[in-house]
């Protein structure tokens, strides 16, 4: 074998990295949902600061109970990093939610999960409430007392009010 045929490791380029810094404008600069979402899943190093790019976006829709009980959980999870970086929350319409979630405990721990989200987010710009808020009061009270609020909106359904007032 002839001498100076192998390469020592020393004469191979290092891996190119890019700078965290970067990597993190990059993430602050996309627009889209789901490209944030899946920047969060490249590195772990990533997934904190996508979370937050993702929460200071666009509201979050909280169709649900279940997705109520999820937020709640991923936002409590790591509250000082999350919380903070609520822009908004589109809250679930209750009258048009399953039954189940409106009977016996369900309702009140749903609106205690609200009032906690809404007092931790205190950045939070926007809410946009369900037609019928009777059922979400205490977070109406909560959100109302917001200074941070810029856009409220509370959306009149004629139709569910009608069904209420005959039934």
């Amino acid at each position: 074998m002839v001498r100076g045929m192998r390469q020592s490791n020393t004469d191979l380029p290092a891996p190119a990295r890019l700078n965290f810094d970067i990597l993190r404008l990059v993430c602050d600069r996309l627009t889209d949902v789901s490209d944030v979402l899946s920047f969060a899943l490249t590195s772990s190093t990533l997934t904190k600061p996508a979370f937050q790019r993702r929460l200071r976006m666009s509201p979050v829709n909280l169709s649900n109970r279940r997705f109520v009980d999820s937020f709640y959980d991923f936002i409590f999870a790591d509250e000082a990093a999350r919380a903070p970086c609520i822009y908004g929350l589109k809250l679930p319409n209750v009258p048009r939610v399953g039954t189940e979630e409106r009977t016996g405990p369900q309702l009140p721990i749903m609106q205690l999960q609200l009032v906690t989200i809404l007092q931790a987010a205190v950045h939070l710009k926007y809410i946009h409430f369900p037609s019928i808020v009777d059922d979400l009061d205490p977070v109406l009270t909560v959100a109302a007392n917001m200074a941070s609020l810029r856009e409220l909106h509370l959306v009149f359904d004629a139709s569910l009010e009608n069904r209420r007032t005959v039934g």
